[in-house]
């Protein structure tokens, strides 16, 4: 019965994951691990301060902020460089989704004028339809994890709105 017990928490503590990150703090080395917590606290403390002055009426960049001013020199760059490479992950997302489409439209279309393939008799069409296949595959599965990650957002936000209207009452 305890054994059972015992197996079942590390179950559930082995699905536990943190957001947007893509592998579990376990098999992140110590290194790792203390550079991912560093920036995803200073990025919400960011995120904060920034709703706090919007929702005063003056909003201001995530480096106009007194948290971020504080920061050392080094903290900074390594939040910058947190925040392009976020940046950079969302553009290859893109890329990865708009490349099969245009796959897709670049063998459906003759250079030849239908030359080359009538005097061949080659069909190329069956490239054009695992290219939208692919397509197809990679948009469900960006939703998916749009869809995730949104929901993650909100539950966030929610938990950001209540510091918020503590940090207001004082």
């Amino acid at each position: 019965m305890v054994k059972s017990k015992q197996i079942s928490k590390k179950k559930k503590e082995s699905k536990k994951r943190s957001p947007r990150k893509e592998k579990d703090l376990s098999e992140m080395t110590p290194k790792e691990k203390k550079d991912f917590l560093q920036h995803d606290l200073v990025e919400r403390m960011i995120r904060i301060e920034q709703a706090v002055s919007a929702n005063m009426g003056k909003p201001i960049k995530h480096n106009e902020t007194d948290f971020y001013k504080e920061l050392t020199i080094e903290e900074k760059k390594g939040f910058n460089r947190h925040i392009n490479s976020k940046k950079r992950k969302g553009v290859l997302k893109m890329g990865a989704l708009i490349l099969p489409l245009a796959a897709f439209g670049l063998m459906r279309m003759s250079i030849t004028g239908n030359a080359i393939r009538d005097s061949t008799g080659a069909e190329p069409y069956w490239w054009g339809w695992v290219a939208l296949g692919i397509f197809i595959v990679l948009g469900v599965f960006f939703w998916a994890s749009y869809i995730l990650k949104k929901t993650m957002e909100r539950r966030l936000s929610r938990h950001e709105k209540e510091l918020i209207g503590k940090f207001k009452k004082k």
